[in-house]
């Protein structure tokens, strides 16, 4: 940008609020919090059956990639690397994902006047 016209970038913005043409709505799916984490440990484990050690086996050489560390991948190859038992990499899965879970809900509280939607299911 400085190359083409001299100036930097940001003297190019302006900082007047754009007029949008539609009204947003956040909606915010809500569930009873011990069905919540009930959900998430049946989905840890569905994803473990369906080969998520073998994948985070096949990308252990890039472990150290920040966009692998994630929750699964970290948890496994801690495993790996005998920091951690089966079971306990599993359970931390688990765990780290309730624990993102909970942060997401936190950080929902900041929008004022969402549509809460409560969920009901039980799968």
């Amino acid at each position: 940008m400085i190359e083409l016209t001299g100036k930097k970038f940001s003297s190019q913005r302006t900082k007047k609020e754009k007029q949008r043409v539609f009204k947003s709505h956040v909606l915010i799916i809500e569930s009873d919090r011990e069905k919540l984490y009930k959900r998430i440990n049946n989905r840890v484990d569905i994803m473990i059956k369906e080969g998520l050690e073998e994948e985070a086996f096949k990308l252990k050489d890039f472990k150290e990639l920040n966009t692998l560390n994630t929750v699964g991948y970290k948890e496994f190859f801690s495993y790996f690397d005998d920091k951690l038992t089966y079971t306990q990499a599993v359970e931390k899965i688990k765990q780290n994902t309730r624990n993102y879970a909970k942060r997401q809900i936190t950080w929902l509280k900041k929008y004022t006047n969402p549509v809460n939607v409560y969920n009901n299911q039980e799968s």
